[in-house]
Formats: C-alpha cells, structure tokens, sequence
C-alpha cells in the first residue's frame, strides 16, 4: 500500500482495536451541526484529544480512526457511521463482525431529547427509547450495548420531533452545546480507563 493510500485514508488500521466507540448522525454538510449530529460532534472532539494513530479511513459503511486512549493506551476505533442515522446498525454490526468483538465492546453516543441540553445519561444496556439510530443497532446487534445519551431537551410545545433534531441549535445555546460535548468526551474517556460502573456513578 502506498503513501497516497495511506494520506487518503484507503489503509485499513494496522492495529485491532478493543473498543468500537461509536458516534451517531447523518452525514453530509446539510447535516452538520443539528441536533441529531451531537454523537458525530463528541467523535471529533474525542479525536482532537487522543493519540492518532492511523488516518482516517472509510470502512464498513463507516468513517473510522484508531486511536490510543488514556495512559493504558488503549486501541479504540472511533467511528461515524456513514449510513445515515436509521440505518447505524449496519455499520456497527459489520465492525463488530470484522474485528470479533461483542456488543459490550462498543459504546454508542447518541442525542436524546427527552434529556435537557447539558446533561449525560450512560446505561449498560436498554430498549432504543424510541431512538430510530438505536432501534436500528438493536435490531442488527440486539440491546445489550452500553450507551451515552447526551441530552438536546426538551422538545419545544407545537414541534415536531424530527423537524426539531434536524434543526440546529439556537445561537444562545452554543456555549451549553459546546460544554457538553467536552464533557461527553470527557466522560467516554473516563470510561474507556476506569469502566462503565464508575462512569456511571460520576456522570449520571
């Protein structure tokens, strides 16, 4: 494989990753910056913070980066599913199948509306809420993946739910976006070094 290869992301990670961490949105700059997008926007904070080791690279459906988290250096594949946000579970089921990890290998960030804008909620497992991303990654991989929903609520009085998380957010909440996204990242950090339980216990 060849430098260009490499530089334009057509090189598969050298490394196996442990972790699969993925992000939900929908791609595409008509996407960018609404409220669904937020899991895609805790991915890229994440990769501007931990170690790269491999380029970007398209894969399964999916943009993918290796990295090194933590001071354990743990291989992690942080990832933005590319099939648009009802069809995730394609993606992650085909991850999972090519590096032989489990469900309980993963880590989902995804938006939630029935959670206010700011705040974190990380569960082991569970049903999709009504999370079209999530029904889709249950249906491909079954429920029993960990989650981090990162809240964007409350749903306004006379919206409806998909003209509201495809919309962006109000100028006036920016800085509260970007807080939570630190945060979010933050936390998934936290996770990967010291566990789901104690992540938990300290973002919940």
């Amino acid at each position: 494989m060849g430098i260009l290869d490499w530089l334009f992301g057509k090189r598969e990670p050298e490394a196996k990753p442990e972790l699969l961490i993925f992000g939900l949105g929908n791609p595409g700059g008509k996407y960018a910056g609404t409220r669904h997008n937020i899991g895609f926007e805790v991915i890229d904070r994440l990769c501007a913070v931990d170690t790269l080791v491999s380029p970007p690279t398209e894969m399964c459906e999916a943009e993918c980066r290796l990295m090194m988290c933590g001071p354990a250096k743990l291989p992690a594949l942080f990832v933005k599913p590319l099939t648009y946000m009802n069809l995730s579970g394609d993606a992650v089921g085909a991850l999972i199948r090519k590096y032989g990890l489990t469900p309980s290998d993963c880590l989902v960030v995804v938006d939630d509306f029935n959670i206010p804008l700011g705040k974190l909620r990380i569960r082991k497992d569970g049903s999709p809420g009504g999370h079209n991303g999530l029904k889709s990654i249950s249906a491909a991989i079954g429920s029993d993946y960990p989650r981090l929903r990162v809240g964007i609520g409350p749903l306004p009085a006379g919206i409806s739910i998909i003209d509201f998380v495809l919309g962006r957010f109000e100028d006036s909440e920016r800085e509260e976006v970007g807080n939570v996204i630190k945060i979010a990242a933050d936390a998934v950090d936290f996770m990967i070094e010291n566990g789901i339980d104690n992540a938990m216990n300290r973002y919940n």
